[in-house]
C-alpha cells in the first residue's frame, strides 16, 4: 500500500557548501537506499553512512564510491554526515 505525504516541505535535494568550498547535494532518500547501503556495507556498521552517502549524494556534482568519502578532509566529511542524517534520519524532516 503506498503511503503518500502530501505535506513534506522539504526539497527532495538539498544543497550545501562544504568548509572546503566544495558543493554537495543531498537528496531525500528512500527505504530502497536504506536496504541497498545495508547489502552494500555488509555488515560493517561504520561503512554503513558512507554507502548511504554514495547512493544520495554528490560532491562537486560527481557520484563517489562509498570508500572515497574516507578521503574528504574531516571537516567536509563530519559536515556531510550531519547534514545527511538530519535530512534522512530525523522526523522533523518528514513533517
Amino acid at each position: 500500500f503506498p503511503v503518500t505525504n502530501n505535506t513534506h516541505t522539504m526539497s527532495a535535494i538539498t544543497e550545501i557548501t562544504l568548509p572546503s568550498g566544495a558543493v554537495a547535494t543531498i537528496e531525500l532518500g528512500k527505504g530502497r537506499h536504506v536496504r541497498q547501503a545495508q547489502k552494500m556495507s555488509e555488515g560493517d556498521a561504520s561503512m554503513y553512512m558512507n554507502c548511504m552517502m554514495s547512493l544520495l549524494v554528490t560532491v562537486d556534482g560527481q557520484r563517489m564510491v562509498p570508500e572515497s568519502f574516507d578521503d574528504l578532509a574531516a571537516n567536509d566529511y563530519v559536515e556531510l554526515l550531519a547534514k545527511m542524517s538530519e535530512i534522512n534520519f530525523t522526523s522533523a524532516q518528514n513533517k
